[in-house]
C-alpha cells in the first residue's frame, strides 16, 4: 500500500484484500481566484501554516468571521493550534447556523496539528459520554441543535500529535444536510481519546464518506440523535472500541483494527453495518457487543473468538465463524411469502475522477454576468465557454432561472461556493444528458422552488455516470447510467428499468422522498419527517428498492384527522427494510408501516403487528418469483428402487419439492448437506391433508453455494444438487 506522511492512499485496490472494490483519490482541491466566497485564510487572516507558529486565535477568527455557506479555504500547510477550533455554538433552540464549507487544498498535506502535551489526561467516562462532554477538542463544527445547516468538512488532516490521551480528533454536528468526507484523523503515538465523535442534541441527518482514523482508544462515536450515514470507514489501532453507537446510523465498507472490540452498539442503538471487515488481536472476545437492534451484512472476521456476543432479550441467535452473510438481531417481519433476508443488492462506489486544477479550464458564473445579463443566460455562457469543462457557482446571491436548461456533454465538474439555483413553481430543473464527460460530479449545489420545494431539480438523463455530493433538490433518474449520491436533501424518483441508483443519505421533509417506478436504488440512510399524504417510499410494479436505517421524525408534528398513510407502499414491486425507527417525542407517530399488494392482493403491516420494541430490524416483501435459484435435478436411486421427485424454484432462497403420487407414508425430515458432509437443517412447511406429496423449503439463512437436498419419506431417501444464488 502506498503511503504518503504515514496515510494510506488508496487508489482502485481491494478494501485490505477483503472487501469490495471501493475508491480514494487524494484530491487536490483549488477554486478559482477572486471568487466571492472562497475565503483563503492564509492571505486573509496572514495565517502562518509552516507549523512552527501557534495560529488558534487566527484560525477561530477566520471560522468566527464566515458563519455561513462560505467555502474556507485551507491551502496545504500544517496549521499549529493548542486549543479548540469551533464554529458557531446557539445558546438556544431556534436560532441557525449555515455552512462553512471548510476545505482542505490536500487530504494530506493539510493538517491541522495539536500542540503535544496540550491534553494529557483523558476525562471521558465512555459510559457518561456524551451527557459529559468533554472541551478537549482539535476541531468542533458547531451546534445550533436542529438548525446546523449545510456543513460540510472536507479534504485535510487533523493530527493531534503526542502526548495527548485527552484529545478528541473531530467533533461534527450537522442537521439535515451535513457531509464530513475525505479527513484522516490521527494520534502519532496512538493515546487519542476519540477520532472522530458525531455528538450533538440533533445531530442528523448527517454524513460521512472516506474517514481514516489511527490511534484512538475510540476511532467513531456515533451519537447523533437523529441519523448518521458513513461510507468507507477505516479505524486503526483502537484500543477499546472501533465504532460505538448509540442512536441510529448505517455504515457500508467498516474495517477495524483493534486491540479491543469492534463493534459496540448500545441498547438505544439501531445500526446497519455492510461490508465490514473487523480483525482483532487473537484475545478471547467478541468482535460485536450489540446491546441494541443491529443488522449485518458481508462481515469477515478474523482473531476474535466470536463474532456476536450471546443472544439478549429478544435476539436471534448470531451465526459465527469467519464470514457471516447477513445477521439481523431480531425477527424477519412480512406480510406475503418472501426470503426471509434482504435482496442483496450490489453495492457500488463512484469512480470518482481527478478535479481539474487547470484554472484556465475552469469558468465563474459572477465573472459572465453584467448589466442586461440574466443569471439564467450567465450561466449557459459559463456552461458553454471554450475549453471549460468545470464551473464554480459562488456565494454572490441567488441565480434564477426561467427555464430548463440542460448541462453540455464537456461539463465534467460543477461546483457550488453557498450560491443557490431558484426556479418557477413548475420550471427551473437542471438536466445532465449524454456527452463526452464519462463522469459528472455535482457538489455542493443548491437547486429548489422557494414556493414548494417539489417541483424542480436535478434531472439524470444519461447513460454516463453521475455523483452528486452535498446538494439539495428533487433528483428524476430516467437514463441508464450509474447514479451515485451523497447527502440529499430531496426526492428520488427512478423511471427507466435498467437505472441503478446509490444513495447514501436522503433527507426528505416534504412530499414523498422515494419513488421507484422502474429500476432499483440501494439507500444507506433515509430520514423524514411528519406525516404526509404520500407515502415516504413508493415502490411500483418494474421497481426493486432496499434501504438500510430509516428514521421517521414526528417529534411536534399533530396527527392529521382522517390520516390513513403508511410509511411505505408496495405494489408488485421489490422491497426491503433494514432498522425501521419512529421518533416521537411524545408526538403520534405513524400506526400503518407497509401497505404491499401483490397480486391483487393487499395487505397492512402496523405497528401493533411488530412484536419488536422500538422499531423493526428487518422486513421484506419482495416476490422471490422475481428472482432465480438454480436447481439442477438429478436421478437418483433409493432403497426399493427409483423414486420422482420435481423442484420448482420460489425464489433465490426457497423452493418446493414434489413427489410421484404413487408413494406413500409421511415426510420424516428434510436436511441440505455442503460438500464437506456437515448437514444443516431448514424450515419446511407441508402442504395440508393425510396425501400431501409436497411441501416448500426455505433456505433463507443459507451463504450462496453447492448443497445437496436430502429428503426422508417413510422408507425412502433422496438426495438431489441445488445451487444457492
Amino acid at each position: 500500500m502506498k503511503r504518503l506522511n504515514n496515510l494510506p492512499v488508496l487508489r482502485m485496490c481491494a478494501f485490505w484484500m477483503l472487501m469490495p472494490v471501493w475508491v480514494l483519490i487524494a484530491e487536490e482541491i483549488v477554486f478559482p481566484g477572486n471568487t466571492e466566497g472562497v475565503i483563503n485564510v492564509v492571505d486573509k487572516y496572514d495565517i502562518d501554516n509552516s507549523g512552527r507558529t501557534d495560529v488558534t486565535a487566527k484560525l477561530q477568527r477566520a471560522l468566527n468571521e464566515n458563519q455561513d455557506w462560505k467555502v474556507l479555504y485551507l491551502p496545504k500547510g500544517t496549521y499549529l493550534v493548542s486549543n479548540t477550533i469551533k464554529g458557531k455554538i446557539c445558546a438556544k433552540r431556534g436560532y441557525s447556523s449555515f455552512g462553512p464549507i471548510l476545505t482542505g487544498e490536500s487530504r494530506e498535506g493539510t493538517v491541522i496539528k495539536l500542540k503535544d502535551g496540550t491534553w494529557p489526561e483523558d476525562k471521558i467516562n465512555i459510559k457518561d459520554y456524551p451527557k459529559n462532554p468533554t472541551d478537549q477538542v482539535v476541531l468542533h463544527s458547531g451546534d445550533c441543535t436542529n438548525t446546523t445547516f449545510k456543513k460540510a468538512f472536507r479534504n485535510f488532516t487533523i493530527n493531534i500529535g503526542k502526548n495527548n490521551a485527552g484529545a478528541i480528533g473531530l467533533v461534527f454536528v450537522a442537521s439535515n444536510s451535513g457531509l464530513v468526507a475525505d479527513v484522516n484523523i490521527v494520534s502519532e503515538d496512538g493515546q487519542g481519546s476519540i477520532g472522530l465523535s458525531l455528538t450533538g442534541v440533533e445531530n442528523g441527518p448527517s454524513s460521512a464518506r472516506s474517514i481514516y482514523v489511527r490511534g484512538f482508544k475510540r476511532g467513531v462515536y456515533a451519537a447523533t440523535g437523529v441519523l448518521m450515514s458513513m461510507s468507507q470507514v477505516t479505524v486503526e489501532g483502537a484500543t477499546e472500541y472501533g465504532f460505538v453507537n448509540r442512536w441510529a446510523c448505517a455504515v457500508d465498507s467498516l474495517l477495524i483494527r483493534t486491540s479491543g472490540r469492534a463493534i459496540l452498539n448500545n441498547r438505544d442503538g439501531r445500526l446497519s453495518v455492510l461490508n465490514g471487515n473487523f480483525i482483532g488481536n487473537g484475545s478471547d472476545t467478541v468482535a460485536v457487543e450489540n446491546w441494541g437492534k443491529g443488522y449485518f451484512q458481508n462481515i469477515k472476521i478474523s482473531d476474535f473468538k466470536h463474532f456476536h456476543n450471546p443472544p439478549l432479550y429478544e435476539q436471534n441467535p448470531a451465526p459465527d465463524g469467519p464470514s457471516i452473510e447477513e445477521y439481523a438481531s431480531h425477527e424477519n417481519q412480512g406480510l406475503f411469502y418472501s426470503p426471509k433476508r434482504s435482496m442483496r443488492i450490489p453495492i457500488e462506489y463512484p469512480p470518482m475522477p481527478k478535479r481539474e486544477t487547470n484554472l484556465s479550464r475552469w469558468a465563474n458564473v459572477d465573472s459572465y454576468k453584467a448589466s442586461g445579463v440574466s443569471d439564467e443566460q450567465a450561466m449557459i455562457k459559463a456552461f458553454n465557454e471554450s475549453g471549460v469543462t468545470s464551473v464554480f457557482f459562488p456565494k454572490s446571491g441567488t441565480n434564477r432561472l426561467q427555464n430548463d436548461i440542460t448541462l453540455p456533454g464537456k461539463i465534467a465538474w460543477v461546483e457550488g461556493g453557498g450560491g443557490k439555483i431558484l426556479g418557477g413553481r413548475k420550471i427551473g430543473s437542471l438536466t445532465i444528458s449524454n456527452g463526452s464527460a464519462p463522469v459528472v460530479v455535482l457538489r455542493n449545489m443548491d437547486l429548489r422552488n422557494n414556493q414548494d420545494r417539489k417541483t424542480i431539480g436535478f434531472v439524470i438523463n444519461t447513460s454516463r455516470t453521475v455523483i452528486l455530493e452535498s446538494v439539495y433538490g428533487n433528483v428524476t433518474v430516467k437514463g441508464t447510467g450509474k447514479v451515485f449520491i451523497y447527502d440529499l436533501l430531496g426526492k428520488v424518483e427512478v423511471d427507466n428499468p435498467q437505472a441503478k441508483v446509490w444513495v447514501r443519505k436522503i433527507n426528505q421533509e416534504y412530499r414523498g422522498g422515494i419513488v421507484v417506478k422502474r429500476g432499483t436504488l440501494w439507500a444507506l440512510g433515509f430520514k423524514s419527517e411528519g406525516f404526509q399524504n404520500d407515502p415516504k417510499v413508493l415502490v411500483q410494479a418494474g421497481g426493486t428498492c432496499e434501504i438500510f436505517s430509516f428514521l421517521n421524525y414526528n417529534c411536534g408534528h399533530a396527527l392529521p384527522a382522517g390520516f390513513n398513510q403508511a410509511l411505505f407502499k408496495v405494489v408488485d414491486g421489490n422491497f426491503a427494510v433494514a432498522n425501521i425507527q419512529q421518533q416521537g417525542c411524545n408526538s403520534p407517530v405513524y400506526d400503518k408501516l407497509v401497505i404491499e399488494t401483490r397480486k391483487g392482493v393487499t395487505r397492512t403491516y402496523t405497528s401493533e403487528m411488530n412484536q419488536e420494541a422500538g422499531g423493526t430490524t428487518l422486513y421484506t416483501g419482495y416476490d422471490p418469483s422475481n428472482f432465480q435459484i438454480d436447481a439442477k435435478r438429478k436421478k437418483a436411486k433409493a432403497p426399493g428402487g427409483p423414486q420422482k421427485i420435481s423442484i420448482e424454484s420460489l425464489g433465490p432462497r426457497a423452493f418446493r419439492i414434489s413427489f410421484d403420487p404413487a408413494s406413500s407414508g409421511a415426510l420424516l425430515a428434510v436436511t441440505m448437506s455442503d460438500a464437506t458432509g456437515r448437514t444443516y437443517p431448514v424450515r419446511i412447511e407441508t402442504d395440508a391433508g393425510p396425501k400431501a406429496r409436497s411441501a416448500s423449503v426455505d433456505v433463507s439463512s443459507f451463504s450462496t453455494g453447492v448443497y445437496f437436498l436430502n429428503v426422508k419419506w417413510a422408507s425412502k431417501s433422496f438426495s438431489r444438487r441445488i445451487v444457492v444464488k
